[in-house]
C-alpha cells in the first residue's frame, strides 16, 4: 500500500467542519530547531509556516498521524506522539473524533473560578520566559487575528483598568527605539483616514489627548496630577 500517497491526498487541503486540528504536513521533528532529524537529515526553515500547516477534522488527524509511523516506522518521535493520541489505548479516529469534540466543547464552556485564576497567576509570577519561546509564541501568533468574540471579551475584561507604573515603565523601554516599516505606517494611515477624533483636556497637564489614550496616562494617571 502506497502510504506516502494517501497521506499526501490526505493533508492536501484543509477540511471543512465545525470543529478541525491544526496538523503539521512535514513533522516538526525534522526540522534544524528541533531535537530530532528527520529520514534525510534536517530540513530548513519554520515547521509552524502556513504552508506547512493544514486543518484536519480530529479522525483524519488521528489518520495523518497513523500513516506517518507507516510511513517513516524507525522515527521514534512520530510514534511517541501518535501514541500520546491513545492516551494508551487503543482506539478508532472515530472514537478519538468524537472524544475530541466532546473535550474542545467542555473547554469552551469551562468556566475558571477566581480562586483558580489567582493561583495560576500566582504560580505564574516571576516566571522568565526566553527570547526562544517568545520567538516560538510570536511565529505561531503571526498572521492570526481574534474572533469579533474575543475581541469583546478582551475589551470587556480591560475597560475601566489603567496599567500600573510598572507596567508603563515597561512598555516605555519595550518601545523605545521601535522603528515602524513604511508598509506599517501606510497601514496604519489608512485605517485612520476619515475618522474623527475625539480629544479630551486633561485637567492636571492641560493637554488635549486623543480619547483611546487618554486614561493610560492623563486624567487619573496624570503624573502632574497632585
Amino acid at each position: 500500500m502506497n502510504y506516502q500517497k494517501i497521506y499526501k491526498q490526505l493533508t492536501a487541503t484543509d477540511m471543512i467542519a465545525e470543529y478541525t486540528e491544526e496538523h503539521h504536513i512535514i513533522p516538526d521533528f525534522f526540522f534544524i530547531n528541533r531535537k530530532r532529524k528527520g529520514p534525510k537529515g534536517w530540513l530548513v526553515g519554520n515547521p509552524d509556516d502556513p504552508t506547512n500547516l493544514v486543518r484536519l477534522t480530529p479522525e483524519a488527524h488521528y489518520t495523518a498521524h497513523q500513516l506517518l509511523v507507516k510511513i517513516y516506522p524507525e522515527h521514534v518521535g512520530l510514534v511517541f506522539a501518535a501514541h500520546r493520541m491513545t492516551s494508551g489505548e487503543r482506539r478508532n479516529n472515530k472514537l478519538y473524533g468524537w472524544l475530541r469534540r466532546k473535550h474542545a466543547t467542555a473547554m469552551k464552556n469551562k468556566i475558571v473560578s477566581e480562586e483558580t485564576r489567582a493561583k495560576i497567576g500566582a504560580a505564574n509570577k516571576g516566571k522568565i520566559v526566553s527570547d526562544e519561546t517568545r520567538a516560538k509564541i510570536g511565529a505561531s501568533k503571526k498572521g492570526k487575528s481574534p474572533s469579533a468574540e474575543t475581541r469583546a471579551k478582551l475589551s470587556v475584561a480591560n475597560k475601566g483598568k489603567s496599567p500600573s507604573a510598572e507596567t508603563r515603565a515597561k512598555l516605555s523601554v519595550a518601545s523605545k527605539g521601535t522603528f515602524r516599516t513604511s508598509e506599517v505606517r501606510s497601514k496604519m494611515s489608512a485605517a485612520m483616514k476619515g475618522k474623527v477624533r475625539i480629544k479630551l483636556l486633561c485637567p492636571h497637564c492641560g493637554k488635549e489627548i486623543a480619547a483611546g489614550n487618554f486614561t493610560r496616562w492623563h486624567g487619573e494617571n496624570c503624573k502632574r496630577k497632585v
